[in-house]
């Protein structure tokens, strides 16, 4: 342990981030409100920064994180206000950058050009923003039209650009390229409404981009791009002649897709992997899970070569397992049950 920074319980540390070798976070103190901190690794060396909770108290919960510049930039909601601050570690360092009304759904470095998050665009809601670390240079992104985005995925950087899936404020719903300067929609393959709130992750194989959405059929389906029109579409998920939909948790491991997808004919879910294609898309084996966490999370990441989970058995209840591709098992990783 380097400090015991709240000696009769918990601060919760969160949201670690290294911004060139110090390490920021935020944690709790004795009065249980909630500072951003900063550690160099040693007991002297770590050392409250600046108070984050708002003015009645309340705790900040997860504000978003980054370096940026050599700096800490951090984005959280104070008072109804959304608020983005940069820190050098110092206390006089620590500053407002913009103050908005409501929005940060993500935090994005992009290429240590930009960042990119979310904010307040009247009553178009939540829409996506830009800022280069200064008040004046922080703004709305939109097309050469006007048009602004809003129920944003999380930005991904691929070849100096970045990608997103958004729905425009003239009802365009796809995916979208921006370079920094213009904003350019790549892809219109939705037609349902409600796969404006797809918020999931787009991972990158190959320079390929994995997402999901809703197609001409109308069901959740696997998409891929390679950040051009005729190269983005849609992989059917199909297995015995079954259709699965709803497709979750897109997660790379060793150059391939794994994520669920569910059966309505069979009334289960199962993991899948995929290499890219419809042949190579194959079905492992079934998550068993209880209405109620139909929508938690099963895939929980990967980490060198194995693919963890959060799955459920008669015998051991809610447990974390692992799935290593080379042994092709699923085995439970042997540790406390998670509640």
């Amino acid at each position: 342990m380097v400090k015991d920074i709240h000696t009769t319980g918990s601060s919760y540390p969160r949201k670690l981030t290294n911004v060139n070798g110090t390490l920021f976070f935020i944690a709790s103190d004795l009065q249980n409100v909630d500072q951003l901190w900063k550690s160099d690794g040693s007991l002297n060396g770590t050392i409250p920064v600046k108070r984050l909770s708002n003015d009645f108290g309340f705790p900040v919960g997860q504000p978003q994180m980054i370096s940026f510049k050599n700096k800490l930039h951090y984005l959280y909601t104070s008072d109804s206000e959304l608020q983005l601050w940069q820190s050098d570690g110092s206390l006089d360092g620590t500053l407002p950058v913009k103050v908005l009304s409501y929005g940060g759904d993500f935090l994005v470095n992009f290429n240590n050009r930009q960042l990119l998050f979310t904010g307040p665009q009247g009553w178009f809601g939540s829409t996506l923003w830009q800022s280069d670390g200064t008040s004046e240079g922080t703004s709305t992104i939109q097309t050469i039209n006007g048009e602004k985005l809003a129920f944003i995925s999380q930005p991904v950087v691929l070849n100096d650009n970045s990608y997103f899936y958004g729905f425009s404020s003239n009802g365009i719903i796809g995916l979208w390229k921006y370079d920094g300067v213009n904003l350019q929609l790549i892809k219109h393959p939705l037609q349902s409404y409600h796969s404006m709130y797809y918020n999931g992750k787009v991972p990158i194989i190959d320079n390929v981009l994995y997402f999901r959405a809703f197609s001409t059929d109308n069901r959740n389906n696997l998409w891929r791009s390679d950040a051009t029109e005729n190269g983005t579409f849609a992989i059917p998920v199909v297995n015995e002649g079954i259709i699965y939909e709803d497709v979750q948790e897109i997660t790379a491991l060793r150059n391939k897709i794994y994520f669920t997808a569910r059966s309505v004919q069979l009334e289960k879910r199962f993991l899948f992997v995929s290499d890219g294609t419809e042949a190579g898309t194959k079905r492992l084996f079934e998550v068993p899970y209880q209405r109620h966490e139909e929508r938690s999370n099963v895939i929980l990441g990967a980490y060198d070569g194995t693919l963890y989970l959060r799955l459920r058995d008669s015998a051991h209840g809610l447990e974390l397992w692992k799935y290593t591709p080379d042994e092709k098992k699923c085995l439970p990783v042997v540790v406390s049950k998670i509640k």
